[in-house]
């Protein structure tokens, strides 16, 4: 029999063949000292030896087969290409799910010799998602440490050349911001399949960036400007790009994605289970409690499998959405508190895609029925008259309402024909998207041709929303199924 916790788990995980998978921090210890970095510190004291992993990865596997669902490791650190349980923690995930199981690496790129890539020879789909902060060696540097990025270079080009997937991994920030097409043309020139951005989180080394003045996560308007500029950077350059990150659907309804916080595992170097890695909370330590025990039973990951989150519970749009469950908790200290920025950009979408339409309709029909306005004010304007009967009163309501409705809907038509008037070819959205890329186009006009020509490209597949990926709604952007 299957707990409530159960069902809810197995009605996304295996009616969808969906794998839960488990981000395994198999070191806190890291060989750069980023200014933006969630963690607090990089020592290593109380971190799990060998034994301590092969007893997490048996009751990972004994949890797949409760909930009937395939594997999927993620490895994250610290630097987990450093780490001295790297070749145990390999040698135990062959053994309990074979060479074809999705592995996913996360890694700085900076240290990546020979005898550690040969670890990876016998699993068929790796996948290395490098981080970097900068699009060329000045910023780079700047923000993760002098040589870092040169390092970094020559470690992804040696992932390549193993053939390994890869990808790229920018963290979005109020400073990285502005080198969004910077970061598509690096892509580009090095031939990196996807290149993918994470919000700035402002916790560990982040906050004291934060609280010092040198970075900080964006407002919801900045956030709106830069998930356009993704879009049209991935577009004009070529290089695949993350769409499926919680909030893009407020750029477009077909784009987003739920972020599945409390829907994958996070495992930390001491063997704690944690909602997020990018944040201090600590749900239970799995060796002591039980990771079964723990996932299926902790009060905050079955509040977020049910999208309880304030505010959100009854939003059309919880299922494509749900916020970046961590700048809610380093903005309120609750992962089910609200993202602000979820918030402030629907009202805003809504101000744009309901009020101006209206505003525009009312004044194509005043200006195409004369004989109805002049009706439509006199009707309001005895209608506000205290010397009106009640019988004049409520003749008057409904007279007045009729030329509303009437009104409206010879609006909404005129805006339907004239949009109808404007389709675009494809290779008209794609020029949009290239005067966009050269100029900060503002204002409703803009806006429009903004909207049409990405209906345009989604239809052609030129913007992929149905990726082949999973957001394990942490440190992971592009995760292989």
């Amino acid at each position: 029999m299957y707990s409530p916790a159960q069902k809810i788990l197995s009605k996304y995980l295996v009616a969808s063949n969906n794998p839960l998978s488990i981000q395994l921090d198999i070191t806190n210890s890291c060989n750069l000292s980023c200014n933006h970095c969630y963690h607090s510190h990089h020592r290593n004291i109380g971190a799990l030896k060998a034994a301590g992993w092969t007893d997490i990865l048996s009751q990972y596997q004994d949890l797949l087969c409760k909930l009937d669902c395939p594997p999927s490791i993620i490895l994250c650190g610290g630097e987990p290409l450093v780490s001295s349980n790297l070749q145990h923690t390999l040698r135990q995930v062959s053994l309990r799910f074979g060479s074809s199981v999705p592995l996913s690496v996360l890694t700085n790129g900076t240290y990546v010799p020979d005898q550690v890539l040969e670890l990876f020879s016998e699993f068929r789909k790796v996948h290395f998602q490098v981080s970097f902060d900068g699009p060329d060696e000045a910023r780079h540097d700047e923000i993760r440490g002098k040589g870092s990025f040169n390092k970094a270079i020559c470690g992804l080009r040696k992932i390549v050349q193993k053939r390994h997937r890869v990808s790229a991994q920018f963290t979005l920030s109020h400073r990285t911001s502005k080198w969004i097409n910077d970061f598509f043309e690096f892509g580009k020139k090095e031939k990196i399949p996807a290149v993918n951005f994470v919000r700035f989180v402002p916790s560990g080394v982040g906050l004291k960036s934060k609280q010092s003045g040198i970075d900080r996560e964006l407002t919801s308007a900045e956030l709106k400007e830069a998930y356009k500029k993704i879009l049209i950077g991935s577009v004009v350059q070529g290089v695949e790009t993350n769409f499926t990150s919680p909030l893009f659907h407020l750029i477009h309804p077909s784009l987003g994605h739920y972020g599945h916080f409390g829907r994958s595992l996070v495992v930390d170097y001491m063997g704690n289970l944690k909602v997020s890695s990018r944040t201090d909370h600590v749900i239970g330590n799995i060796q002591k409690n039980g990771l079964a025990n723990l996932y299926l039973n902790d009060p905050v990951l079955r509040s977020l499998r049910s999208g309880k989150i304030w505010g959100c519970e009854n939003c059309e749009d919880l299922a494509v959405c749900g916020g970046d469950r961590n700048l809610a908790y380093a903005k309120y200290g609750d992962f089910l508190a609200p993202d602000q920025a979820a918030g402030k950009m629907k009202i805003e979408i809504l101000r744009r895609i309901i009020m101006k339409p209206f505003k525009r309709a009312c004044l194509a029909t005043l200006a195409a029925l004369p004989i109805a306005s002049v009706s439509y004010f006199a009707n309001w304007k005895l209608l506000s008259s205290s010397s009106s009967s009640e019988k004049t009163v409520s003749m008057n309501m409904r007279s007045a309402l009729r030329s509303i409705v009437s009104l409206f809907s010879f609006g909404l038509r005129n805006r339907a024909e004239t949009l109808g008037q404007t389709s675009l070819t494809l290779d008209e959205a794609r020029e949009i998207f290239r005067e966009l890329s050269l100029e900060d186009a503002q204002g409703d006009l803009a806006d429009r041709k903004f909207q049409e020509a990405i209906e345009i490209l989604i239809i052609n597949e030129k913007i992929k929303v149905n990726s082949n990926i999973l957001i394990a709604g942490n440190d992971s952007g592009l995760i292989p199924k």
